[in-house]
């Protein structure tokens, strides 16, 4: 009997599961579909940090590159400065997954710049998403974990559909701003690929020169959301159509056989070929940046009349993407131009000659235009201390003698005169005294 009831109670089991799985929609049970493929190199920001070109305070995550607002001659001294850029190591709190996230910042003063990288092979209509995780610390505190006073940051994304490198393009798709201070927040944003290269860029700008500005990017991705759909031309069917019989009204009535005019043949005149005129392709015209380097002696950051040109400043033009040219000046040929320049962004930078320090900037960031021509000239000045002018070291002059210290001198010599005289006296009275 309880064998029974076992069996029972085992086939009431299954019918109960056998009903739960079939209320479950088939939709349900489909498999996962699998991970859609990150087009971007070193997502992670693990892979080895290196110096971007020539810039000292840039060091990159692998595949990323730097950029940044230039700031503007009437700026104030903390506005729109280059971040420093460098790996968040070994801070555990400003990584998000993994051991290492991309960090830039300003110190008391504000930036607008980022990180981009641009992707090749993409295929021109499809839908890409962008995502990465942001985080940001600000304030005038130094305590690691918490921001205090600090932002807003001003954080978003984007991706130029077009593959450009200009952060400022009007055709890049932005995300919405989040001021993501001291928590890791999700940034997300699509855009339609329109040519086989895209560009993603992130973005921050914080408003107020705080002592720290400093932003965190890491885990992206880039991924195709919606593939491209073709427009194809539909034939459409030819349809003969269909015409109904008149139905005459009246039976005309013949008058006669009417003679028929011949009609002359038409002669048909030539129709002449038209020649297409060739359409000329203009040959973009390339533009020129020349530098110099002067001595800046009276320290205004303006080359004032006499001011001679420095030899030993290293200057590098760089693209977005590594180092066009260096020039090493010489003090007597330039300004040196560098020539055939696209009409691109560029970055011309001066490593100042030995024992000189700067009077304006080091380093600007340049749009060229076609057959335009940028003069650069970078101001510095020595540091070397000037060596003193010796002085003579004056003769001692004679102490003035008074009257009455010279009386007082000659007093003293007499008296030590006539007390030796005593005192020689004495002595030979004594002795003249134990001979008696």
């Amino acid at each position: 009997m309880r064998m029974w009831r076992r069996v029972w109670r085992m086939l009431a089991a299954f019918t109960v599961a056998t009903i739960a799985l079939a209320a479950v929609p088939t939709g349900s049970l489909r498999a996962i579909p699998p991970a859609q493929q990150n087009l971007l190199s070193n997502s992670s920001f693990e892979a080895a940090f290196s110096q971007f070109a020539h810039f000292r305070t840039a060091v990159m995550a692998a595949d990323w590159s730097p950029w940044w607002k230039p700031q503007a001659a009437d700026d104030e001294a903390w506005k729109n400065r280059m971040p420093e850029y460098k790996a968040a190591a070994p801070y555990e709190n400003r990584i998000h997954s993994g051991v290492n996230a991309q960090q830039l910042f300003t110190y008391h003063g504000t930036h607008i710049g980022g990180i981009f990288q641009r992707i090749s092979g993409v295929t021109p209509g499809v839908r890409l998403r962008f995502t990465i995780w942001g985080q940001a610390w600000a304030g005038g505190r130094d305590d690691p974990y918490k921001s205090e006073g600090g932002g807003p940051m001003h954080m978003r994304i984007g991706i130029d559909p077009n593959g450009g490198t200009d952060p400022f393009s009007t055709s890049i798709v932005w995300s919405k701003e989040q001021n993501p201070l001291d928590k890791w927040e999700a940034f997300a944003v699509e855009a339609t690929a329109r040519a086989g290269k895209v560009t993603v860029f992130t973005r921050s700008a914080p408003e107020y020169p705080s002592k720290h500005n400093d932003v965190y990017w890491d885990d992206a991705s880039l991924i195709v959301v919606a593939s491209a759909v073709p427009v194809a031309d539909t034939p459409r069917a030819y349809t003969t159509p269909t015409h109904a019989p008149r139905t005459p009204t009246s039976t005309p009535t013949v008058t006669g056989t009417p003679t028929n005019t011949p009609t002359p043949t038409p002669v048909h005149t030539a129709t002449p070929t038209v020649t297409p005129t060739p359409t000329i392709t203009p040959t973009p015209a390339t533009g020129s940046v020349c530098v110099l380097a002067y001595d800046d002696r009276n320290g205004n950051t303006i080359r004032d009349r006499g001011e001679p040109l420095l030899s030993d400043a290293v200057v590098t033009l760089s693209d977005a993407q590594q180092t066009v040219a260096t020039y090493a000046t010489n003090g007597l040929n330039e300004p040196f131009c560098f020539v055939g320049l696209q009409a691109v962004a560029y970055f011309v930078s001066e490593m100042n000659p030995p024992g000189y320090e700067s009077t304006n900037r080091d380093s600007w960031s340049i749009a060229l235009y076609n057959g335009a021509r940028l003069d650069i000239e970078f101001g510095d000045r020595t540091t070397m201390e000037p060596a003193p002018t010796p002085r003579p070291t004056p003769a001692p002059s004679p102490t003035p003698v008074t009257l009455l210290t010279r009386l007082g001198s000659a007093v003293y010599g007499y008296i030590g005169v006539t007390a030796i005289v005593v005192a020689l006296g004495v002595l030979l009275a004594v002795n003249l005294g134990r001979r008696k």
